[in-house]
């Protein structure tokens, strides 16, 4: 084994210690610590208007459990978020509308500040996108993709806190792309 070849196996281990450590850290449960949270939110889904489907109002509502207490917790979130868009049917007539629910599962991190009540965290995983209209002249695509957000969270109390939110929605089709731009309480 040449030095390159040490030099790999010696990172390979490290790493791999690494992640055994982090994996440690994601255990370490209080439990006293409440673990499961409710996160109700509402905002404003901007969709790509290219396509004919103009932003909306739109609600969500998330839980999830938290897999550790420690300054950066790990909790695993299941997340929906429902919106109401207006299509342009082209020619002057009246907009459709289209139904829009998402659903998605993934991971969060969220970390707070000991000094203050304020935190951040981000998101992401995997969703599933279904879209559904009583106009037969809106095509209606149902997919599944990936979605990432980020937000900032001010506690007003030790078990709730609210604070602004973005998340991005993206099936891998450029023209049903999405983001969520809100307000979001959660509660433990």
């Amino acid at each position: 084994m040449g030095i390159r070849g040490f030099d790999r196996w010696v990172s390979a281990r490290g790493l791999a210690g690494a992640w055994l450590a982090a994996l440690g850290a994601c255990t370490a449960v209080q439990p006293e610590c409440p673990r499961e949270w409710l996160e109700l939110g509402g905002g404003v889904v901007e969709a790509d208007s290219a396509s004919g489907i103009q932003d909306a109002w739109g609600w969500s509502a998330a839980g999830g459990f938290d897999l550790n207490a420690d300054a950066l917790v790990v909790s695993w979130e299941l997340n929906g978020q429902w919106s109401q868009h207006d299509v342009d049917a082209g020619g002057g007539a009246l907009p459709e509308e289209l139904d829009v629910l998402r659903i998605g599962t993934g991971v969060r991190v969220s970390t707070r500040l000991v000094e203050a009540p304020l935190g951040a965290y981000v998101r992401g995983g995997w969703m599933w996108r279904e879209e559904e209209s009583s106009a037969a002249s809106v095509t209606t695509r149902d997919a599944t993709g990936t979605y990432f957000g980020v937000g900032l969270e001010w506690w007003y109390t030790s078990y709730a806190s609210l604070g602004p939110s973005v998340t991005w929605w993206s099936t891998g089709e450029r023209s049903r792309d999405e983001v969520f731009v809100g307000l979001s309480a959660r509660f433990y």
